[in-house]
């Protein structure tokens, strides 16, 4: 697996796990799936969420030896996020941004998927430069 795969990889688990939580936990998207059933915009969210399942089984499927980039890792966990917060806004009008999720007895909330890979990915750039700024001073 190159680093463009491994990329899209990364864009479709983030993409397709916020899908899943919110389907699963708040059950938003599915009336909204069902409504505009008729729409291209419908098909187009349940081809993406296959697609990324897809991708997901895949990346689980491939060797674990290949050197990752962690910009790119960053950028793919960003553009993931974006995309799924697209389609919710086209779908429904609007951001979930917490979700709480019942679990017999238990309730947990929590922000979104795609919100935890946008700070994922934050974190991930920042140690990233900082890594880069003690090599190149290493070099300099």
């Amino acid at each position: 697996m190159n680093k463009s795969e491994f990329m899209w990889v990364v864009v479709g688990t983030v993409f397709g796990l916020d899908r899943l939580t919110k389907l699963w936990a708040v059950a938003t998207d599915l009336p909204y799936v069902l409504h505009y059933a008729s729409e291209l915009r419908a098909y187009l969210m349940i081809t993406v969420l296959l697609f990324s399942t897809w991708l997901f089984i895949t990346a689980l499927r491939a060797p674990r030896n290949f050197l990752i980039n962690y910009f790119s890792l960053s950028f793919a966990l960003s553009l993931g996020a974006v995309a799924s917060h697209t389609v919710e806004v086209l779908v429904i009008g609007a951001v979930v941004d917490f979700i709480q999720i019942n679990i017999a007895s238990w309730v947990i909330i929590h922000t979104n998927i795609a919100d935890l890979a946008i700070f994922a990915a934050t974190i991930i750039s920042i140690i990233s430069c900082g890594v880069a700024m003690k090599e190149h001073k290493q070099y300099a």
